[in-house]
């Protein structure tokens, strides 16, 4: 391990048992050295120090025992991991332990639908032309609309609502004239991928009051 004295740059830096040797260690650790013991901490040769801030994966974590497990490396070795790929690596082993884990491995599917399967644009428009040919043959009461309504009400946010302009025929209505409009036609959106951080979070962020486009 390394302790560095408040204060004293890198001559400062040393081995734990050696600062015990020299008989200041605790004034290392507290900031209070008087001036001989210093000095005496000066004259030490400054040892050969690498930090390494890595990525809290596998093979990083078992180089970096590997490296301090090696004797005659006349190395003093310290190592730091990105407290943001530990807090990714958490959420994703809550969920896995918490037995949702294939809910959000399929949910991707759900929040890449613009995408289609080779993530080009044809495969949008197409979307795009379909929502335009159902906008001209659905009306207020049609089968379809009348099962999702209940979910588009709460993407909405319209829960408490019981004004028919807003949650009844009027308003099916009024919803079947602006369809087009909506994001899930206008709007490709972001990707989302297990392999970038938080896209699953801001992927659904964008959908959050369409996602019954996403059906």
């Amino acid at each position: 391990a390394l302790v560095a004295g408040c204060g004293f740059g890198l001559e400062a830096f040393a081995n734990v048992g050696r600062l015990a040797d020299l008989g200041v260690e605790g004034g290392v650790l507290t900031g209070e050295l008087d001036a001989a013991k210093l000095e005496s901490l000066k004259v030490e040769p400054v040892p050969r120090c690498l930090d390494l801030h890595l990525d809290q994966e596998e093979m990083q974590i078992s180089g970096v025992c590997f490296a301090k497990s090696k004797e005659g490396l006349c190395l003093t070795l310290e190592s730091s991991f990105d407290w943001y790929h530990r807090i990714s690596n958490d959420v994703k082993l809550a969920i896995r332990r918490s037995g949702w884990w294939a809910v959000f491995s399929n949910s991707f599917m759900f929040l890449n639908i613009n995408k289609g399967p080779w993530n080009k644009c044809a495969w949008y428009h197409v979307i795009s032309e379909q929502a335009c040919d159902l906008v001209m043959c659905m009306g207020p009461n049609e089968q379809l609309l009348l099962k999702m309504w209940p979910r588009i009400i709460v993407d909405k946010k319209l829960e408490g609502e019981t004004s028919d302009c807003v949650v009844g025929v009027e308003g099916r209505r009024r919803f079947c004239g602006t369809l087009q409009t909506t994001k899930g036609f206008m709007v490709r959106g972001s990707k989302a991928s297990t392999k970038d951080w938080w896209s699953w979070n801001e992927a659904w962020e964008e959908w959050d009051e369409e996602v019954n486009t996403r059906g």
